[in-house]
């Protein structure tokens, strides 16, 4: 059985109980749907006739924003499987209810009319919520390849429940079919325990949520405002809007010439459940034989063309015969197109749509489009039945003219959706993991293959990313030219690509490939040979052969192979593979060569072969930049702590920094205290610590802005501003992140106190140590600028430097980019911006801060700032001393040169750790100059 799936909808292992699972949900939901809609339009028509349908309809669009707005509020609070348990329960305990009168022949207008309403709510919020679900239990990439086979379900419990309807209506009643769908969302309750019941599942739809919270947070605005900056989403509203309505006046022609026709009650709902179901059974076929065909060779505007063109000749058939067989004609057209073509052509045109927008956008026109719609549509017939007197076939005449208005629309559209596509080609503003059907559009094809054959290597990586899932043949003979392209990555990217269409063909070019200079593209290479070849035994023989081979080169692919598949692993015993390999050099490691070395620690990491841990440790020590960057992220994907000491040590060495980092940083939270302690420690190096807070700012959690905010007590200038930097940057990137408000206002009063004290030192330049710098400055480069004008630019520039980290720290606390574009008008040379950012700052700032910041601006002048700091800082004006610690790490080497030789001359001997520290400075003059002074103490 999972074989056959996997053959036929590529559901892969460990997805098969998911996807059957999720598939029977939608067909009973879809089947109870179109059990009671039969049942609801039965009892209507025949309580009350097609004359009181456009009445319902404007109530439907009432009860259905009212709802909206309450279950907005309630879904916000209550957990996902806890908000669909409850509203199962409470639908089915409705059912009940509704069964009960039906049974007594309960027959008031209250009860049926409430009834059609409480059908229509039912289908919005029962498949609303199982598609939110079903986002919440696969991921993007599973989401991509089994909500086809999914949808599939619904379509198929729409036939099974037209069917049903028709069978059961006469043989046990109307009113009991309410107990059929009753039991049938009993079953829903029961799978989706299963569903929800792993704990995994669990969590992963936790972080899922969040991430859609924190999403939300982000794009929270106007869709109003929306609407007006993007004629395509008004294009695209319009056509939802038309089409909502055009929709509910088929129904009520259908309905209308249907209860004309047949007049028995149980014979009118088979009749409704019989259409039902044929109409879901065209669907189908026209979802899995036809739309992919018509989006490739016509493009998505033609296919958006069939549903209205379908409808305007059912609308002329039944102006010109009003009789049933025009009624179902209409009908059909509608119906087969609605939910394939059409829906297909829909998802295409929000596809371009920019992701922080397409939440809100999506949303929009879902539920409050198409609320509004139902309500016009039932205002038009009211109008023009009610007042204007037409007739069920004068209705075609309305339906014509919205056909009409309907086509230009999406005749308009063509531009739009063009436009919005290439830019968001051109911003990369397509968000991967949003697309859940084939770019099959034929209109795009020649864009993408140009692209891939004559781009940069960017573009072509991202096209490569965007036609992930396309199986087109279309493609082909572009990829294999790829084949040959300069860049690995694409290289790659393009044979992993090519692995699904099973070319024959290609193995010999494959096979080529496994001596390709890349290592990650001979893996490639053997992987495509594993995939195109039929047996399991077959498959393991292939790569026990490339792990016997000769060449170096192919036993790592080989290796690494392996180590990506975890059946291929499991077989292989990649823990004992890696001994053999070992053991065939009895010299030790030294012996191995770089290639294989290299190999066994990323098959290490990615197959999380513990046993190995040993030589991983013994990697991270070798002498080979390469084989340290690939053992440093090996590291870090398994998780374990043994490692985190040795990645600590490697941020001191300049060369293998990079890849300790990125090693670090992969751990998440549970890094931090291992770094948090390691920055606390008097035992490690200056150079270690300047380089924590980047690792930290990586880890990009709320825990890492905690730790960050603690580290900022740190004395250093040059390591608190990669602090302040760490923490701008989790702003920027992470902006559902917090920031405690107090200890931030503290810290900027802190930089201000730094901003007044370099102020204060270059107002007093007369003072003697300073005047001793300058004469040391000459002495070091006696053909430089006056020392007095080298003095006064470094200042100038630690304040300016002081001033950034200022708004930086108020950039946490108030919005970002309010900060940043003061900040911007403040440096300009035009009074009108400076005036503005001072007048914007002074509305926005808390007082306390308003005051402190605000006269820093204000007092350009040197001499204006010194005498406002001796006014209101009096004794707290710093020595010389203080002003040199100022000094020491400013990121002028020639301020650090001049602040050493006045350190070792004084004999300051507490500033000895920071002149050792400088012994490795990166800039020959500095490291120079800090032995200068470290011979000097020592001398003493």
């Amino acid at each position: 059985m999972s074989n056959l799936l996997q053959r036929l909808f590529d559901i892969r292992e460990g997805e098969t109980s998911r996807a059957l699972l999720m598939f029977a949900y939608i067909f009973l939901v879809i089947s109870c749907l179109l059990i009671v809609k039969p049942v609801r339009n039965s009892l209507f028509l025949t309580r009350f006739g097609a004359a009181q349908l456009p009445y319902v309809f404007i109530l439907v669009a009432v009860f259905a924003t009212l709802l909206t707005t309450f279950y907005s509020r309630y879904s916000a609070r209550v957990r996902l499987d806890r908000l669909i348990r409850n509203s199962l329960i409470l639908i089915i305990s409705n059912l009940l209810i509704f069964w009960v009168l039906l049974k007594f022949d309960y027959q008031a207008t209250w009860f049926i009319y409430g009834f059609y309403i409480w059908v229509a709510i039912f289908a919005v919020v029962t498949t609303s919520q199982f598609w939110v679900l079903a986002n919440y239990v696969f991921n993007a990439r599973e989401a991509k390849r089994l909500f086809g086979f999914i949808g599939a379900g619904g379509i198929s419990g729409g036939i099974f429940g037209g069917y049903l309807t028709n069978y059961l209506a006469p043989a046990i009643g109307t009113e009991n079919l309410l107990i059929v769908c009753g039991g049938f969302l009993t079953v829903c309750l029961f799978i989706l325990i299963a569903v929800w019941r792993g704990q995994q599942n669990e969590r992963q739809a936790d972080q899922r949520a969040q991430r859609r919270q924190q999403s939300g947070k982000k794009t929270q605005g106007n869709p109003f405002q929306i609407l007006r900056d993007s004629k395509h989403i008004a294009y695209l509203t319009g056509i939802v809007g038309i089409g909502v309505i055009v929709a509910n006046l088929v129904d009520y022609q259908f309905n209308t010439i249907a209860e004309e026709s047949i007049t028995d009650k149980d014979e009118l709902t088979a009749f409704f459940g019989f259409w039902l179901s044929n109409l879901s059974i065209v669907s189908l076929g026209i979802q899995l034989f036809i739309t992919s065909r018509i989006l490739r060779s016509l493009g998505v505007i033609p296919s958006l063309l069939f549903l209205p063109g379908g409808i305007l000749i059912g609308a002329l058939a039944i102006l010109f015969a009003p009789v049933l067989w025009a009624a179902i004609l209409i009908k059909v057209s509608e119906g087969a197109f609605k939910q394939s073509i059409h829906k297909a052509g829909l998802e295409l045109l929000v596809l371009p749509i920019p992701s922080d927008i397409k939440p809100q956008a999506k949303t929009f026109i879902d539920v409050f489009v198409d609320s509004i719609a139902t309500g016009t549509g039932g205002l038009l017939l009211i109008i023009f039945t009610g007042i204007f007197g037409f007739t069920t076939a004068n209705i075609s005449l309305v339906i014509l003219a919205l056909v009409l208005a309907w086509i230009l629309m999406i005749i308009r559209i063509r531009r739009e959706y063009v436009q919005a596509f290439r830019v968001a080609i051109e911003k990369r503003s397509i968000d991967l993991e949003d697309i859940q059907i084939n770019l099959e559009d034929a209109s795009l094809f020649d864009s993408l293959r140009n692209v891939l054959a004559s781009g940069k290597e960017r573009q072509i990586l991202y096209g490569l990313e965007l036609i992930g899932d396309v199986q087109n043949e279309t493609f082909v003979s572009t990829l294999t030219e790829l084949l040959n392209h300069s860049s690995a990555d694409i290289r790659r990217a393009a044979l992993d690509q090519l692995a699904g269409y099973g070319i024959e063909a290609l193995k010999p070019r494959a096979e080529q490939m496994i001596l390709d200079p890349d290592p990650d593209v001979r893996s490639s290479a053997i992987q495509f040979l594993v995939t195109n070849t039929d047996g399991e035994t077959e498959k393991l023989e292939i790569v026990r052969q490339f792990l016997a081979h000769q060449d170096d080169r192919v036993r790592a692919a080989a290796l690494l192979c392996a180590s990506n598949s975890p059946e291929l692993s499991s077989s292989l015993d990649i823990s004992k593979t890696i001994d053999r390999e070992l053991a065939a050099h009895p010299n030790g490691h030294d012996a191995v060569s770089p290639i294989i070395k290299i190999s066994i620690a990323r098959a290490i990491g990615r197959g999380k072969v513990t046993s190995q841990y040993h030589q991983l440790e013994a990697l991270l020590g070798d002498t080979n930049p390469n084989i340290v960057e690939a053992a440093s992220a090996s590291a870090g994907i398994s998780g374990d702590l043994r490692f985190t000491s040795h990645l600590v040590e490697l941020l001191g060495k300049p060369q293998l920094r990079k890849f300790a980092s990125v090693g670090l940083a992969s751990y998440g939270d549970p890094i931090l205290n291992t770094l948090q302690s390691s920055f606390r420690s008097t035992d490690t190096p200056w150079q270690i610590r300047l380089h924590l807070p980047r690792v930290v700012r990586f880890v990009g959690s709320q825990t890492a802005v905690d730790t960050l905010t603690q580290f900022l007590s740190e004395q250093s200038p040059l390591v608190r501003h990669q602090i302040i930097k760490g923490l701008t940057n989790l702003r920027k990137y992470h902006p559902s992140l917090t920031f405690d408000k107090g200890i931030i206002e503290t810290h900027i009063r802190n930089e201000v106190d730094d901003f007044v004290n370099t102020t204060v030192l270059l107002h007093l330049q007369g003072d003697p140590a300073l005047a001793a710098a300058k004469q040391m400055i000459r002495a070091i480069e006696p053909d430089k600028q006056s020392a007095q004008r080298l003095l006064t630019m470094a200042l100038a520039e630690k304040r300016l430097l002081i001033k950034e980290q200022i708004f930086r720290l108020l950039g946490l606390i108030y919005p970002q980019k309010d900060m940043y574009f003061s900040y911007l008008g403040l440096l300009s040379n035009k009074e009108d911006l400076r005036a503005n950012a001072l007048e914007f700052l002074d509305n926005v700032l808390a007082p306390e801060l308003k005051r402190q910041v605000i006269p820093l601006i204000e007092h350009q002048t040197v001499a204006a700032l010194f005498e406002f700091a001796r006014d209101q800082y009096r004794s707290d004006i710093p020595s010389d001393e203080g002003c040199l610690r100022i000094l020491l790490y400013h990121r002028d080497l020639w301020l650090r040169c001049c602040t050493l030789f006045v350190i070792a001359h004084r004999q300051l001997t507490d500033y000895h750790p920071d002149v050792q520290a400088m012994l490795e400075d990166p800039n020959p003059l500095v490291r120079e100059t800090a032995r200068y002074a470290d011979n000097h103490f020592r001398e003493q």
